[in-house]
C-alpha cells in the first residue's frame, strides 16, 4: 500500500492504479460480500520480537495496550465480541525494535476487523486482473462505490472471471505515529 521509494508514504485512494471499474452492468448473477467472523478477526495482537537494545532478548508488544489504552479501543472490541479475548499471537525474527513490532501489530489488528470481502463473477472486462491489482466496484444495486484489492481470479470457459477481493483502507497501512492511533 505504499510507495517503491518510501515504504511509510500511503497514497490516497485516488492515486491509486485501478485495472477496471466494474459495474452493475459488468456483475453476473451473484455477489458475496463478508466480514471477518468471530473466529478471523482479533481484539488484541502479540507480537514477539527480539529486542536488539536489550541484548537481543525476547520481548512482546501489545496492541492495543491494556493499560495505556487511552481510546478504549480494546474494550469497544471486547464488547462487539461478547467479552470473549481474541487474542492473535505472532512472532517476527525480522522485528528487532518495540516501534515497529507495534506498528505491525497495530497493521494486524485493523487489518483483522475491518477489512470486508467480495466475491463476484463479471464480464470479460475482468480478464486483465490479477491478484494484487485494485480495481473499483462501482454497485448502486450493492450500495457500493469502494477500491478493492483482487486476492484470486478464475478465467471461465465463457470468459467470464470470478474475482475474490478485499476492500482496500489506505489508512490501515499508516505506520506513522499517527496511524498507531485508534478511533
Amino acid at each position: 500500500a505504499g510507495d517503491a521509494d518510501d515504504s511509510e508514504r500511503i497514497p490516497p485512494v485516488t492515486a491509486l492504479p485501478i485495472t477496471a471499474t466494474i459495474t452493475d452492468d459488468d456483475i453476473i448473477e451473484s455477489v458475496g460480500i463478508s466480514t471477518s467472523s468471530l473466529n478471523d478477526r482479533f481484539n488484541q495482537i502479540k507480537i514477539d520480537y527480539t529486542d536488539i537494545a536489550n541484548n537481543s532478548q525476547p520481548n512482546s508488544v501489545l496492541s492495543p495496550h491494556p493499560v495505556e489504552d487511552s481510546t478504549d479501543i480494546r474494550t469497544n472490541y471486547l464488547n462487539e465480541d461478547a467479552g470473549k479475548v481474541l487474542e492473535g499471537s505472532f512472532s517476527f525474527q525480522g522485528i528487532i525494535d518495540s516501534v515497529t513490532a507495534q506498528k505491525h501489530a497495530t497493521l494486524l489488528l485493523k487489518k483483522s476487523r475491518g477489512q470486508p470481502r467480495i466475491n463476484l463473477q463479471v464480464t470479460p472486462k475482468g480478464i486483465n486482473t490479477a491478484p494484487g491489482d485494485f480495481i473499483r466496484i462501482n454497485s448502486v444495486a450493492l450500495g457500493i462505490n469502494d477500491v478493492y484489492r483482487v486476492t484470486e481470479t478464475t478465467l471461465n470457459p465463457d470468459h467470464t472471471v470470478v474475482m475474490n477481493a478485499i476492500k482496500h483502507v489506505p489508512d490501515f497501512y499508516d505506520v506513522s505515529d499517527t496511524g498507531q492511533k485508534f478511533g
